[in-house]
Order: C-alpha cells, then structure tokens, then sequence
C-alpha cells in the first residue's frame, strides 16, 4: 500500500516523471526502461540528479535566462553557451507552477496535493508582487530554501510564550510564510511541551504535543483526507499546557521534512527488489537522508 501510494502522488499529479524527470530525454528513457522492466539500469535511467539546469533554462534546444542579467565570460572570453535568450518568466511565480500546484482532477477534499500556487496567489505575498523566488531564490541564487533548511523556517514563523498562573502558552504564527504552512503532504510540524522537575529534568509523562500537517491515505484508486491542521499565512495555532502544581515547562517546534516518505512509502520499497540493485541502494539513502532531516526551532523554558 505504501509502494502505491508513493506511485499514485506522482499519477495522479500528472506529474511523473514531468516533475522529477522533466528532460523529453529523460522521459523516453525512462518509459524504455519500464517497457523493458530494466530501471535498475542506470544506462538506461539517465535521471539520478532529477532536475538540471536545462529542465528549466531549455526549451526546443534553444537556451535561456531571466531578463536584466549580463553574459559572464569565463577565463577565455568565451560566452557559456554562446549566451543566452532573456526572459521575464524566471520572475513570475506561475513559472513554478507547472511542477508546484497539482491539478483540481486530483483533488483530495477539494483540495489538490500540492496546492502551493493557489495558496501563494489568495495571499497578501501576492497582492504586493512577492513571488515564490523572492523567498526560495533570493537574488536569483539557485538554492530552492524550503522544510529543509532550518533558517528558512524560522525566518516564516513567529513563536510567542506566555505564562499565567494557571497556564502556559506556545504559539506559532505563520507570518512569513506565502502559502500554507507546510504546503505539502510530505512534511510534518509538531508543537511540544513538557513540565520540568526542580532539576530540569523533563518529566516525559507531561508531554504534550500539537501536530501541524496534512494527512492523507492512499485508498484503492483514490485518496482519504484524514485530518489538516496546516496554517493558513497569518494563521497562528497555540498549545495550552495548564500547570497542574508544575513550575516549569520547555517548549519547542520540531520539524520532520520527509515525514510522508518515512512512514508510508520507503518502508514497502526498501524491501522490494534485489538488494544489491542501484534503485535498492538510492532507496537506503534516501532513508537515509530522511532520517537526518529533522531539527528543532525556539526551544525555550517558561516559568510559572
């Protein structure tokens, strides 16, 4: 189940491989090797780095750029690729729609897997001219921040602590994020909050949590929406931990990016197939990887 579901994300997106294989190259090579049962082949599955730089930059083997930018020559004075074709699309959000907002036939509760488009475009980061690369871009830089980067994440969210005699309060606010917080289905954020003894030692059966995600399952030839608790930008969601004879508590934000992917879709994959095949061993990376992704934001400790 977990195998299609992984698969059913990309079909039902019209998405595979347009968006993680999005070469016409990379295409035919792929659906060769599914023909011929063969994607364990690397020479015949030239898509191991996923995009490129030609997926966004080529289009009909001609070459190009966002507007305003000068040709840099390298040490021979020669132009990389005999320059460039400027183009005010690399500016504008909807060019990251293609791969970023899945389509209204794909649906899950009305709303699309990845919505992020249509998130961006009903919010105020719209209506005054913030695209999606002034965030993920800044200056036109090719590092694509998101649920990954721990920078990133804290500069979108607002945390607030506040303590009464009866309660204390951890809030998030989703005050620079330009879409929902998180946008897809893969992430899972979690708001935690634990009493303390007389020694700062957390006292793990006090131990409250709110999680911020969107759940879906994958069911037959369709999909389930379980629950969403993602923030709306501007939204805040707040965790209440009431005293109950405590004097202090630590609170804190952990964010698990690759959530989905560890919990319902490698575990099927990491044991199908031969395990000395080159798919088995990008699988136990990406694993891997997951497992390293998580980290933690505005840990702090609120006195009663």
């Amino acid at each position: 189940k977990a195998g299609n579901a992984a698969r059913k994300v990309s079909t039902d997106a019209g998405t595979s491989p347009n968006c993680h294989a999005p070469l016409a190259e990379q295409k035919q090579a792929f659906q060769m090797a599914v023909r011929k049962q063969a994607v364990d082949d690397p020479g015949l599955v030239p898509v191991g780095a996923g995009n490129s730089c030609a997926a966004c930059h080529v289009r009909a083997n001609l070459r190009y750029g966002p507007a305003a930018r000068l040709e840099p020559a390298n040490a021979s004075g020669v132009i990389p690729h005999g320059g460039a074709s400027r183009a005010l699309d690399f500016s504008h959000s909807d060019f990251c729609s293609a791969c970023h907002q899945f389509p209204m036939v794909a649906a899950v509760n009305g709303k699309p897997l990845e919505n992020t488009y249509t998130e961006w475009s009903q919010s105020s980061f719209a209506a005054r001219g913030q695209s999606c690369q002034n965030c993920h871009m800044p200056d036109g830089r090719h590092v694509w921040r998101g649920i990954h980067d721990p920078e990133m994440v804290s500069s979108g969210l607002t945390p607030s602590f506040t303590s009464t005699s009866d309660v204390a309060l951890f809030s998030i606010t989703s005050s620079g994020v330009g879409h929902y917080f998180p946008t897809y289905i893969a992430p899972k954020v979690v708001m935690r909050a634990v009493a303390l003894d007389e020694r700062g030692v957390a006292l793990t059966d006090t131990l409250l949590e709110y999680e911020i995600q969107r759940v879906v399952v994958a069911e037959g030839s369709g999909w389930r929406e379980i629950s969403d608790t993602r923030l709306a930008p501007g939204a805040t969601a707040t965790l209440r931990f009431f005293w109950r004879g405590h004097r202090k508590v630590r609170v804190w934000l952990e964010v698990y990016p690759d959530d989905y992917y560890l919990r319902r879709v490698y575990p099927d994959l990491v044991g199908q197939g031969d395990p000395l095949a080159v798919s088995a061993r990008l699988i136990r990376m990406a694993v891997g990887q997951a497992e390293r992704s998580s980290f933690r934001l505005f840990e702090t400790t609120i006195d009663r």
